[in-house]
C-alpha cells in the first residue's frame, strides 16, 4: 500500500510541475514580440525612466509596463526606445 501511495504522490507532483511549466510557457509565447522594457524620455528635462515587464515577463507584468507607459505619456513623456 505504501508504494501505491508514493507512486500516486509522485504522479501528482509530476503532473503539477508539467501544468505549471505549460502555463509559464504559454504566458511567454503570448507576450512574444512585446518589449520587456520601454525607455521613456521627458523631452523638457531630458530625464529617462524605464517601464519594465520584469524578469519573467508574465501577462500581468506586461500590463503593468503598458500602464506605466500610458501614465508617463499623459505627462508628456515619449517612448525613446525599447528592449
Amino acid at each position: 500500500m505504501g508504494n501505491v501511495a508514493m507512486n500516486v504522490e509522485r504522479g501528482f507532483f509530476i503532473a503539477l510541475v508539467l501544468l505549471l511549466g505549460t502555463v509559464l510557457l504559454c504566458s511567454c509565447i503570448a507576450n512574444k514580440g512585446k518589449p520587456k522594457v520601454y525607455v521613456m524620455q521627458n523631452p523638457k528635462t531630458m530625464e529617462f525612466k524605464n517601464c519594465e515587464a520584469g524578469r519573467i515577463g508574465l501577462q500581468k507584468d506586461y500590463a503593468k509596463s503598458e500602464e506605466c507607459v500610458k501614465e508617463l505619456q499623459k505627462q508628456g513623456w515619449i517612448i525613446w526606445g525599447t528592449q
